[in-house]
């Protein structure tokens, strides 16, 4: 797990450092790679991609944590109940606190919503890695069977709900990239000290 952190610690350096945002050639690329899929939306694929944005929302991720929760108070697994929403809360607390450091400007071409803030990290990216992808770890940890599926799931959730951010127009690539590597640094940090507390 050590080794796991400082590659996403070192990712996401890279990503936020004055060479990967500010430069130029980084800057076409994300660019082109936003025009480009300005270049192929239809309305079916729009629709669909408003659909995994919509699952990666607050209003979404909330009660799903919810639900999740009260299986746990029922169960009486306080530490659980605890550690989802501090997961919740706290990766979006961190991503806010993000966005005010590097101020990015979102993207200014033809965007498919309206949205206010800074553009990175993405949010909808970083919250749904930290949130689904410890409702993963949950559910892994109740089965003896389909673990690599159920990671799979929640990757693949999480990476299209990334794709919507860019297909939408909202967000660069270099932002989905950003929300990943920090959502996940974020999930393994508070996957260890649920550990450590469950072994006290």
């Amino acid at each position: 797990m050590n080794k796991t952190y400082i590659f996403f610690i070192l990712l996401f350096y890279l990503i936020t450092s004055s060479f990967a945002i500010k430069n130029e050639t980084v800057r076409h690329v994300d660019d082109t790679i936003v025009q480009s899929i300005e270049g192929v939306r239809n309305d079916p694929f729009t629709s669909i991609m408003f659909f995994f944005t919509e699952i990666g929302s607050y209003h979404i991720l909330l009660p799903v944590t919810i639900f999740i929760s009260i299986y746990y108070i029922f169960r009486k697994k306080w530490i659980t109940f605890i550690i989802l929403y501090i997961n919740l809360y706290g990766v979006r607390w961190m991503n806010e606190m993000i966005k005010e450091m590097v101020k990015r400007e979102r993207p200014d071409f033809d965007r498919l919503t309206d949205i206010s803030g800074y553009s990175f990290p993405s949010g909808h990216t970083m919250n749904s890695t930290a949130v689904y992808g410890l409702i993963a770890y949950l559910i892994s940890t109740r089965i003896k069977k389909g673990k690599r599926v159920v990671f799979a799931v929640s990757s693949i959730l999480c990476l299209l709900i990334g794709l919507s951010r860019i297909y939408l127009g909202v967000h660069y690539l270099t932002d989905v990239l950003a929300g990943f590597a920090v959502g996940l640094c974020w999930l393994m940090f508070i996957l260890t000290i649920s550990e450590k507390v469950r072994q006290k």
